[in-house]
C-alpha cells in the first residue's frame, strides 16, 4: 500500500477558534502531496485557513472546567475591565513534510515555510504573545486498510533544557483523504 499523491482533509483544535459543539474543535482545512525520496517520506502541505481570531470569552468558557477558582476569578476580572479582547493567529500557509512510513503507521514532522505570529488585541492595543519562524507540529497516525484515509493525532511540543522536548502544549485530530 502506498501514501505517495495527493491527500485533502483537515486538522482539529480544540483549544482555539472559539467554541463548537464537535468533540473534536474548529476544524482547519488542509491538502497534502507525500512522496519518497531514498526511503524517506518527504511532502508538502497547504493550510487552506492559515488566521484565525478567537474572542477571550469564548477561549475562557471553552477552557474554564480546567482552571484553579483564582485563575477563574482573574479571567472573570480582566473580561469584566476588556470584554472586546481577542487573541489573533497567523501562520504560513505552506510547510514542509519529513517523515516516515511503514505501512499502515505514519509519522511525519510538519514544518511551517515563515512566521507563526500570535498576538492579542487588548483595548486596541496589540501584545504579542509568539512570533515563531518554521513552527513546527508533529502528526502520527495510520493508513486505512483500503488505502483511501490517514487519521490520527497532531501534537505541537515545548523545546525543554538540552534539547529534549516538554509535554505537548497542544493537541488535536486530523484527516486526509485521498485525492482521486
Amino acid at each position: 500500500m502506498t501514501i505517495e499523491g495527493d491527500w485533502r482533509g483537515h486538522y482539529s483544535d480544540r483549544g482555539r477558534g472559539g467554541l463548537t459543539d464537535s468533540e473534536e474543535g474548529i476544524q482547519f482545512p488542509i491538502s497534502a502531496s507525500f512522496y519518497f525520496k531514498r526511503g524517506e517520506l518527504f511532502g508538502n502541505m497547504l493550510d487552506e485557513n492559515p488566521t484565525f481570531d478567537s474572542a477571550y470569552s469564548e477561549i475562557v468558557e471553552l477552557h474554564r472546567h480546567e482552571m484553579s477558582p483564582e485563575a477563574e476569578r482573574k479571567a472573570d476580572e480582566f473580561l469584566e475591565r476588556f470584554p472586546d479582547t481577542v487573541l489573533k493567529s497567523t501562520l504560513p500557509s505552506n510547510s514542509l513534510l519529513r517523515g516516515k512510513f511503514q505501512s499502515p503507521r505514519i509519522e511525519f514532522v510538519k514544518e511551517y515555510q515563515g512566521w507563526h505570529e500570535m498576538y492579542w488585541l487588548i483595548d486596541g492595543r496589540r501584545q504579542t504573545v509568539v512570533r515563531e519562524h518554521n513552527h513546527r507540529v508533529w502528526y502520527e497516525g495510520s493508513l486505512s486498510e483500503d488505502g483511501t484515509v490517514i487519521s490520527g493525532t497532531w501534537k505541537i511540543k515545548e523545546p525543554g533544557i538540552l534539547g529534549l522536548w516538554k509535554e505537548p502544549k497542544s493537541t488535536g485530530v486530523f484527516r486526509l483523504d485521498r485525492v482521486e
